[in-house]
């Protein structure tokens, strides 16, 4: 849920492209010094990660340092617990309109915890919660007003998850069924509306590599929602994997009617005109898999995503339906 990809959910764009081209890339890793202790069945991870290095003379850094713990408590639940910090130097560049004079480093912590557990013969169950605190630069906030001040950080999600694997079900064990239900809140904020010295609670997504809708996860930050899904996944024929995922989105903060919001949060991304609504839209995803040989993958993956009435229905192609269609090739050598 924090780190996964470099890139992070937000990844870079180049302004007036509306293509998310590093949503492609399968390039995921950090420039980063890593030590791994392994206290079996504890094992601990210490990161320090250099995710962007500017001007030497200059404190325009992104900084990622932390550790992620491991503990096997039985063969059937795991514990995980972490602590991060992200620091964006206060000389990096700017992407919203605040007053630049005093901005402060862009800070964030955050501590969470996961716990899984497979005591239910083919069921697996799975929980993961965090907070974020630390400082709020509105100058790397592309929606920031330009009357916007640094702020205390206070931002909090939980991601919930369940899988049953249905392979006992005679009648249908050839199929290999699976089904999947799963929740995830993150907490937001408007900075609209942020103007003065008060807390800020929209979540940073940091650097996730998850997709609660490859659609939503490609035009969306992973913040200010909250989302329901479930997924079925079966092999019709050997060899043949299909998959399909319904995925429900509403906002935990609704915007203000009127207000223009750039959910990527990258300079150049797309902006929608929204309402005093929190319904975001649902999605339908369906992706099929054919393992051809042992080395050699194709997929066809295909999405549609239906705005919901959080966005402005009378302008013009604020309310389009998004749709896409993926096929890929997966050689392994």
């Amino acid at each position: 849920m924090m780190i996964g990809d470099s890139n992070g959910s937000l990844g870079s764009i180049a302004a007036g492209v509306n293509i998310y081209e590093s949503d492609y890339s399968l390039r995921e890793s950090f420039d980063a010094v890593r030590a791994t202790l392994n206290y079996d069945p504890l094992v601990v991870d210490l990161i320090y990660a250099k995710i962007n290095e500017g001007t030497v003379t200059v404190n325009d850094d992104t900084t990622l340092y932390g550790v992620n713990a491991n503990y096997a408590l039985t063969k059937e639940t795991n514990l995980e617990g972490y602590a991060f910090n992200k620091v964006v130097d206060s000389g990096s560049t700017k992407t919203g309109t605040s007053n630049i004079q005093n901005t402060k480093a862009d800070k964030v912590f955050v501590v969470g915890g996961k716990a899984s557990n497979t005591s239910v013969k083919n069921l697996m169950l799975s929980l993961e919660s965090a907070f974020q605190f630390g400082t709020y630069s509105p100058a790397f906030d592309v929606n920031a007003v330009a009357t916007a001040k640094d702020m205390q950080r206070r931002a909090w999600a939980i991601e919930a998850m369940a899988m049953y694997d249905l392979k006992d079900i005679q009648k249908i064990a050839k199929y290999m069924p699976m089904i999947s239900g799963y929740y995830a809140f993150f907490s937001g904020d408007n900075a609209a509306q942020k103007r003065d010295d008060e807390q800020w609670h929209g979540w940073d997504p940091m650097f996730e590599n998850q997709a609660f809708g490859h659609l939503a996860n490609a035009m969306f930050a992973q913040t200010n929602s909250h989302i329901v899904g479930m997924n079925l996944k079966v092999k019709p024929v050997e060899d043949v994997t299909f998959s399909f995922d319904y995925l429900y989105f509403w906002l935990s903060k609704a915007y203000r009617t009127g207000d223009v919001v750039n959910f990527k949060g990258v300079a150049g991304a797309n902006t929608y005109l929204m309402t005093h609504n929190k319904h975001l839209g649902q999605e339908f995803d369906t992706k099929w898999t054919y393992d051809y040989t042992e080395d050699v993958q194709f997929g066809l993956l295909s999405s549609v995503f239906i705005p919901g009435g959080a966005f402005e229905k009378d302008t013009a192609g604020n309310q389009s339906i998004a749709t896409e269609v993926i096929g890929s090739m997966k050689v392994t050598f």
